[in-house]
């Protein structure tokens, strides 16, 4: 039987590192266990946050990986200062000038520089190879362009993927009345001309079934993990309670509520700094952490390492003594999703103290057994945790937990196996 072939409209994609990229690399890394070819159309060496060389080995020789051109902010800061490093500034606020103007002129996304470039290629790959099917994956809203342009050219099957929710999203920041309602006329066209979306909750789901008046045209496929990239921990025995938060520290996974009960526990107890060790792993994006940590005075309690591979970052998570899981906002629209870090800490198998607020990722917590969920907005609650963590910590560790039956929904080779059968469905159903 003939392997079928997707192509991939995706932007984020290694060796952009962050965890936005994860789950249409996985997508890739799996389908050709399903069937499926992938072919990514992606952008070319642009300025980003963070790079992660190591997540291009989970690419297939399957697979084909096509970076083409942009004339988008971050393709064309790249090429006016090449011999820079590839980061832009983790710390950037994200209401700057810069920013601001850019939202009020690119539409509907800062990337829309880059649909041209990627629907020529994707044109002239269509014209090449047999492509079976197209998939586009939000964010950026760019890509669901590129992908409604190619369903209008070629009547390809079209699969849109939420990896967020669009105009009522929680990142989602329109800079004028004119801007919302266009925005929303896009989402309405994506969303009904798509011959299926996907979501990654029921909540974003449930907002697209109301946009496409087609419940059965949904499918919720969450973000999940790689059972591949867990390692063998290496216990310590230095006696402290070791606290790892591990993802993208910004306005919506603001440590400071942590920071803040840390600071009470050790004004009453100063004995248990030495015994005591938080560990954040992640870029930092719109918040000088270094800062706040000299704000609460909490040298040598509190260690940014920034961004690290992601097997290393997963090492992290392994070894500790607690996972601390932040969702600082109490947005509606942040509470009906889980982060998508949350799969891969019940997956390490290791206590997790979530300091979130009512939602899908405290449901998901308690519904679990391997976590305590305190409102981040709880001071007090969050001081008492930790005081009963610190009790708890011994010399000896115990060894992680194996991730349970109910987790073996969530990894990603089920999801792709699932989002395989929606290809084979969106083809036979034409």
């Amino acid at each position: 039987m003939r392997m079928r072939t997707v192509l991939i409209f995706a932007y984020y994609f290694p060796p952009m590192g962050l965890g936005g990229v994860q789950r249409v690399l996985k997508f890739v890394k799996y389908l050709p266990a399903y069937g499926w070819r992938p072919i990514v159309v992606t952008v070319k060496d642009v300025r980003y946050y963070d790079r992660d060389e190591s997540l291009l080995d989970d690419i297939p020789p399957d697979a084909t990986i096509c970076r083409t051109g942009s004339c988008d902010p971050l393709r064309v800061g790249f090429l006016l200062r090449p011999r820079e490093a590839l980061h832009v500034p983790q710390s950037k606020p994200p209401g700057s000038p810069g920013r601001a103007l850019a939202r009020w002129c690119l539409f509907p996304d800062h990337q829309v520089g880059w649909v041209p470039f990627a629907v020529a290629r994707a044109w002239r790959l269509i014209r090449s190879e047999r492509v079976d099917a197209v998939l586009s994956t939000f964010p950026p809203a760019s890509g669901h362009l590129a992908g409604l342009f190619l369903k209008r050219m070629t009547g390809l099957p079209w699969v849109a993927d939420f990896r967020d929710g669009w105009t009522d999203g929680e990142f989602s920041q329109p800079p004028s009345p004119f801007h919302r309602m266009l925005t929303r006329t896009l989402e309405r066209l994506v969303v009904r001309r798509a011959d299926r979306a996907i979501a990654v909750s029921p909540e974003i789901a449930a907002g697209l079934a109301a946009v496409r008046g087609d419940v059965a045209g949904v499918c919720v496929l969450t973000n999940g993990y790689d059972p591949d990239d867990f390692l063998t921990p290496t216990p310590h025995q230095n006696g402290r309670l070791t606290m790892t938060y591990c993802g993208t520290i910004n306005q919506a996974r603001n440590p400071e509520p942590l920071f803040c009960a840390l600071r009470q526990v050790l004004d009453e107890e100063p004995d248990l700094a030495s015994r005591v060790h938080v560990q954040l792993v992640g870029a930092a994006i719109g918040l000088d952490v270094p800062a706040m940590i000299r704000q609460y005075r909490l040298d040598g309690v509190v260690t940014p390492f920034g961004y690290l591979p992601h097997r290393d970052a997963l090492a992290y998570i392994v070894d500790a003594d607690l996972l601390l899981l932040l969702v600082s906002s109490d947005d509606s629209r942040a509470r009906g999703v889980p982060t998508g870090k949350i799969y891969e800490c019940l997956a390490a198998g290791r206590p997790i103290l979530g300091l979130v607020p009512d939602g899908a990722a405290q449901e998901l917590l308690l519904r679990s057994g391997r976590g305590t969920v305190v409102h981040p907005h709880d001071t007090a609650g969050i001081v008492r945790a930790i005081q009963e963590w610190v009790r708890r910590a011994t010399v000896d560790r115990r060894p992680p937990s194996s991730p349970d039956e109910t987790l073996s929904a969530f990894t990603r080779q089920h999801l792709t196996e699932r989002l395989a059968r929606i290809l084979d469905d969106v083809i036979t159903t034409r």
